[in-house]
């Protein structure tokens, strides 16, 4: 058992993409969440890369989320300056990550607003039985 208490707070504002089944209608229920890997210093989805078909094609959704620092703002070890700021500052200009310490709350918020049917919904209100994270 855990001792816990609420730690610090901090806004921020992330990249989430959502790919669909091609017809809604034969959503799963199932949502796959992908925490973007950054070991490279930017994105690579390294599982949707390998089971996004078969996910999709067995109506499942797929979500991956910027959920580090390095994803939005970069890290000075990247092999390569391709955080989403610096491929397109002025798509991404709105974006903010307050650090890594937050990572872990920004999947469980996406995750929660996933599972919302209403207004917050980022599936148009489909019901949603089942969360998976994947890394």
């Amino acid at each position: 058992m855990w001792s816990v208490e609420p730690g610090e707070t901090a806004d921020y504002r992330t990249r989430v993409l959502i790919y669909l089944p091609e017809d809604m209608t034969s959503f799963s229920g199932s949502v796959f969440v992908e925490w973007l890997n950054v070991t490279t210093g930017f994105e690579l989805p390294v599982t949707y890369g390998a089971v996004h078909n078969e996910l999709l094609r067995e109506g499942h959704v797929v979500v991956m989320v910027s959920a580090q620092y390095a994803d939005v703002e970069g890290s000075e070890g990247a092999l390569l300056p391709l955080y989403l700021k610096a491929v397109n500052l002025e798509h991404y200009s709105s974006l903010h990550h307050p650090g890594d310490s937050f990572s872990y709350d920004i999947l469980t918020q996406v995750a929660a607003a996933l599972r919302d049917r209403g207004e917050n919904s980022l599936l148009a209100g489909a019901e949603v039985t089942h969360v998976f994270a994947m890394d």
